[in-house]
This record gives C-alpha cells, structure tokens and sequence, in this order.
C-alpha cells in the first residue's frame, strides 16, 4: 500500500481536494452513529432505476442522466439532471445520448470532462457508445478504439492520473481494464486482474489512493465477496477479515466522515459499510433507504455529503428518493 502510494501523481490529487467542497476535505474523526437522512427536494427527477450520476467540480453539480422508469419491461430515459444540494434542475439540451438504464459515469479529472459510456439501450441492446459532458451540453466522441460492451461496467476516477478508468468484461467473459485518455478508450495491461464481473461496487479511496473493486456477479449470475485495489498499473487482492456478504448492484463513494468509502448494499441486505484502512466495517445506521438496487451516487456540492437517487424496490418499481448520509462523532 505504502509504495504505491509513495507512486501517485501528486499534482492530480491537489486538484482533485481544489475541486471538491471543503466539507469534503476537511479531516474528520472518527464516526460513531451515522444514518441516511431523506431529503425532499423539489423539482426532482420522476422515479427510475439505473440512472448514471457523477459529480461535476468544474459547475459544482451533481449530474444525473437516464435511467429506466418501469422495472421489468422498462421506459429508457435520456433526460439530464443537476442537484446542487438543494433542489434538482432538469436541462433543456439539443443534443442528448441516447435513453438508457445503468450506463458507466464518472468525472475526468485531466480531461476536464464527465464520460459516459454504454449502459443498457432499448429493447435490451447492450451500448458501447462514448458521450462527454463539458458543463453544458452532451458530446458523442468517436474514439478509434472502445471497450466491449456489457451492462452495469465499473466506471470510476482513476488512482494514478485522474482519468477516467472502466474495469469491464468481454464478449469472452474476460476481464478488462481500460482508461479514457479525452480523446480515445486505452486498454492497460496489469499482471493482475480480478475475476471478470458486472455490478460491482468500485469507487477511489482518497485515504489510500487506490481505487476499490468489491462483489458484483460473475458471467452465470455467482454472487463475488471479494476486495481489490486498483493503483493505476495493478490489481493486487485483498484479505479483510471481515467482508459485506455478496452484494450486487450497489455503489460507493469516498467519506472523509469516515476517512474511507461508504457502500449501500441495497439490493441484498440493505447495509451500510464502511472501508476504512484496509478492512470492511458494518455501520449501524440509525435509519435506511429501502432495500432497493440500481441507484446513483455522488458527493453532495453543498457539503460533500454521500447522496444516493433512484433505484428499484419491490416487485422492481423505480423509486425517486434522494438520500445523504451522514456520520457523526
């Protein structure tokens, strides 16, 4: 852990702590209670599952795009939306991808850039199309090379330069990691690689510099327990001693309440863990979004705060709730 810390592009991670809110970078003790708090904004996107949803420092807006509004026989939407801690604004724009349900998003941080890739198209057509978002509108990019598509890809920042980096599958059922470089998708060669997935949970952990891998389900639908760090050249497994259980379709976010990534292991149990260090803790919240799956998560720009929105529940019915949760000392 030290020596790949000791590797890490320094100047990525000032930027990284300039962009954010200063509630998010603040240190913070250690928790003691911690519970999801319902917030009630008004407008708010209309209820659907699988939406993409990532956090814009450039604008200080969370942005969240599609999502499917029925279950089982769903209404793809390609509608954008902005939270900036209070309310949700819907945007009017000319140009928009295509609808779609659980499409990879996540913020570039050297290329300045929200990218959007794949997801799940109309009559279940799996999409391996790159859109970018520059704070106004949507772009189609047309790289010379793209990663195969498969549904609920792992789209996270980067550990070692701050791009945009996919851990994904094949056609084959063969893992793959690949990097956007603003302009093009860059397929990495790591010695090490976890076992080929979809519907992980992966998100960075600004405490260690590595970005986190945990669960998911294999190519047959096999529930994973396992934990791997990425630090931008490899993906080395790790041994907690204690793990969440299988945990499909959920998501994580970096805390500084915690000093590590909080994960809402909705579809499962619906508990809230903690990775703090090098080991999985369960947090006891005082109160819990529904046991639901397929929702989005993102740092809150008015306070850093970890928000979910959206997400099915029973009988696979899209909600329209916003979470944030909160930890206190």
């Amino acid at each position: 852990m030290k020596s790949t810390r000791a590797a890490l592009n320094l100047t990525v991670y000032v930027a990284l702590a300039a962009s954010l809110p200063a509630t998010l970078c603040r240190a913070a003790a250690s928790a003691t209670t911690t519970t999801w708090l319902t917030l009630s904004p008004a407008p708010s996107p209309s209820a659907r599952s699988g939406p993409g949803m990532a956090y814009d420092p450039a604008q200080k807006l969370i942005v969240l795009f599609g999502g499917a509004a029925i279950g089982h026989n769903p209404d793809y939407l390609n509608d954008t939306w902005t939270f900036n801690g209070t309310t949700w604004a819907q945007l009017a724009l000319a140009a928009s991808p295509p609808p779609r349900q659980e499409p990879g998003m996540a913020y570039d941080y050297a290329a300045k850039q929200i990218v959007l890739f794949g997801g799940i198209g109309r009559g279940s057509t799996a999409l391996r199309d790159t859109w970018t978002w520059n704070g106004t509108t949507w772009a189609k990019r047309q790289p010379a090379n793209s990663p195969t598509s498969f549904p609920a890809t792992q789209l996270f920042i980067g550990p070692k330069n701050g791009h945009a980096d996919l851990f994904t599958l094949t056609s084959a059922g063969l893992p793959q990691t690949w990097q956007w470089n603003g302009s093009d998708w860059v397929l990495l060669s790591p010695a090490n690689s976890p076992p080929a997935r979809a519907e992980a949970a992966a998100t960075l952990d600004n405490a260690t510099g590595q970005a986190i891998l945990y669960g998911g389900v294999t190519i047959s639908n096999q529930p994973l327990t396992d934990t791997w760090a990425w630090d931008g050249a490899n993906w080395p497994q790790l041994s907690p001693s204690t793990n969440p259980g299988p945990v499909e379709d959920a998501g994580a976010l970096y805390d500084t309440q915690l000093k590590g990534i909080v994960m809402f292991a909705g579809e499962e149990t619906g508990l809230t863990w903690g990775w703090i260090g090098s080991n999985w803790v369960q947090l006891a919240a005082a109160k819990s979004p529904p046991v639901f799956f397929d929702w989005g998560i993102a740092p809150n720009p008015a306070n850093g705060l970890p928000v979910i929105f959206g997400g099915a529940g029973g009988a696979n019915s899209p909600t329209d709730g916003t979470w944030e949760f909160v930890a206190k000392q």
